[in-house]
């Protein structure tokens, strides 16, 4: 079982527990999950932790708790979506080191299209991922890279602090400035958590502990108390910290969740005042997060495109972190238990507490449908430039929405509809895409282009709005196609680099290579010209290419003859009548310098009792 830890004890028992070409281009922001505004239902705001393995999601009745998204802080690759629920992916980290490779990262990606991933469950906790500042930017930079190279339009996420005070907003502070200092660049987010608990921070005792190198600033830890645990002052003081510190860094448009929270002392633990931590007393802390999340907006400090919301969605701890057996618990996690485990699951009254404010308060919305196209490819054979070449492209239309579509048309444009764009074939019509996590929709269409230059493929999803959805917004996406080719001009080479005159034509050999590094084939007929010095009006070599496939490259060899002595330029430059229009311009020069030299001096050697300076 996943089990949180999060302090060093509060009791001994803390201390037990531990050919064909397919370019493939995704959209951007095409998550199943509305991790970004608009969020259709409130309820799908809602989530839960579930402790175990993504598979016991199965054993829990979701539907009445009436939650939208869970997460169990680790990754999977085909985690089950019960009644169409949202799994958070989250990639672990320890000491700065991704617990599964970046090879397995990018198959679980590549399973899981548009999804939503956290990098990282709590770096700042010696118990979890355990990471300094400097270790967890930079791998964060490199799960953040594998994550998008296998698909560009997932949300990648910094995955939570374990509390929102200052000393680990500053620990947050360090990573941010170790990334811009190492890579050059602001630290990219599409998403932002955090969690929300209320723990003492020391270098001993019970607690969220110091975090991983930053016992220099152990003077700012928060003695908090056993009795602070659900002080909701102190809850909402962490929460618009948070947005402070991501207003002032300028992430305030970026979604940001609370993906764990609760309470982490168990039934009977008391507190400085005497008090015990029952269903009661942890059942009023949880309605009063709800109210908080939901109601909380501030103009300064909220996501301006969810009403200013504070917190965009959340969900408690836990599901099932005790261990049961026939309904009474046999091995003690943490406080907060919807269900108990795995044999019997019943809901507790904790359980019923969520699923009673749930249904009664916010209500389960009525099924919807948001149509989102996901991908487009572009299939072709080796294409060569100029040439008239058929395309096909595809595209894959998902649903965010648990009310299925029925046909659905699809326009394919080049250049942007309504504004002199031009459409690709004939509208296309896809006869089901079916409700989220349950497969998708694909249309094509054939495109026929000269292979040249920059293109923008756009597709319209629903264009005549026919069907009714609850995001209009997220149906049209571009696309650039790229057709053009790279051709390179090589080092020159000459031998020999400094022939002696004696009085006759002196006579070199200069080596040089056309590489073609484009995607697409360069055509035959393209010029090369090879020359010495001024000389281009009469240049020693003039041919030109067969056709170069995409990869390819072709030798060039000239023999040059001198007459004068000194120093001289030699020229070769591809494509010297601008005839194929490339990726860069600027690489089809090459120049190699040679001598012509009068006479060959002859240096004594030196030697000297002590090292050479340097």
């Amino acid at each position: 079982r996943h089990h949180r830890t999060h302090g060093h004890a509060i009791a001994a028992k803390w201390l037990q527990r531990t050919a064909i070409v397919v370019l493939v281009l995704t959209t951007a922001g095409a998550s199943y999950w509305h991790v970004t505004p608009p969020y259709p239902n409130e309820n799908e705001r809602f989530g839960v932790g579930l402790a175990g393995g993504v598979n016991e999601i199965l054993n829990y009745d979701l539907e009445a708790l009436g939650v939208g998204w869970y997460l169990n802080w680790g990754a999977a690759l085909d985690p089950p979506h019960p009644n169409g629920i949202a799994f958070q992916q989250t990639i672990r980290i320890n000491q700065g080191v991704p617990l599964q490779s970046l090879a397995t990262i990018t198959n679980i990606v590549q399973s899981n299209p548009g999804s939503t991933w956290l990098i990282g469950n709590e770096p700042d906790s010696v118990w979890n991922d355990n990471s300094t500042p400097s270790e967890f930017a930079e791998a964060y930079h490199d799960v953040y890279q594998a994550i998008k190279n296998a698909d560009p339009s997932a949300q990648v996420g910094f995955g939570g602090l374990v509390q929102a005070t200052p000393l680990r907003m500053l620990y947050l502070d360090h990573i941010w400035q170790h990334y811009l200092n190492t890579y050059g660049k602001e630290m990219p987010v599409d998403v932002w958590a955090v969690h929300g608990f209320i723990l003492r921070e020391g270098l001993y005792g019970w607690g969220a502990g110091i975090p991983p190198g930053m016992q220099d600033y152990a003077y700012m830890g928060m003695n908090y108390q056993i009795r602070d645990t659900d002080r909701m002052d102190l809850f909402v003081e962490h929460i618009e910290r948070f947005c402070q510190w991501m207003v002032d860094h300028g992430q305030r448009e970026k979604p940001l969740l609370v993906n764990e929270y609760g309470i982490l002392m168990w039934s009977d633990i008391i507190d400085e005042d005497g008090n015990d931590f029952d269903d009661s007393r942890v059942s009023t802390f949880m309605t009063a997060t709800f109210d908080y999340f939901r109601t909380a907006t501030d103009p300064a400090l909220g996501h301006p495109d969810d009403d200013n919301r504070l917190v965009q969605a959340w969900a408690w701890y836990s599901l099932d972190d005790n261990t049961y057996v026939d309904g009474q618990i046999v091995g003690e996690g943490y406080n907060g238990d919807l269900f108990t485990g795995e044999i019997t699951t019943t809901i507790t009254p904790l359980g019923q507490t969520y699923a009673d404010y749930v249904q009664s308060q916010v209500g389960i919305g009525p099924a919807y449908t948001d149509l989102c196209p996901i991908s487009l490819q572009a299939e072709f054979g080796e294409l060569v430039y100029g040439d008239t070449e058929t395309i096909t492209l595809t595209v894959e239309v998902v649903n965010h929405g648990l009310q299925p579509a029925s046909s659905v048309e699809i326009r394919f444009w080049e250049g942007e509809p309504g504004a002199g764009g031009t459409p690709i074939g004939s509208p296309q019509t896809i006869p089901s895409v079916p409700a989220r996590y349950e497969g998708s929709g694909l249309a094509e269409v054939t495109w026929t282009t000269v292979v040249s230059g920059q293109h923008t493929i756009w597709v319209d999803v629903d264009p005549a709005d026919a069907v009714s959805e609850s995001d209009e917004g997220n149906n049209l996406r571009s696309i650039p196609i790229t057709l053009t080719t790279d051709l390179v001009a090589a080092p020159v080479t000459i031998t020999p680099l400094a022939p002696l005159w004696q009085g006759s034509p002196v006579t070199v050999t200069a080596r040089t290579t056309a590489v073609n590094s484009g995607e697409i084939s360069v055509p035959t007929g393209t010029q090369v010209l090879l020359w010495v010095d001024d000389r281009l009006s009469d240049p020693a070599v003039d041919i030109s290419l067969r056709m170069l496939a995409a990869g390819a490259q072709t030798e060039i060899t000239a023999q040059l003859s001198f007459t004068q002595t000194g120093l001289h330029q030699v020229h070769f430059q591809v494509d010297t009548a601008n005839a194929v229009i490339e990726a860069d311009e600027g690489n089809n020069l090459a120049v190699g310098i040679m001598i012509v030299a009068t006479e060959r001096a002859y240096l004594p050697a030196m030697f000297r009792d002590y090292p050479w300076p340097r």
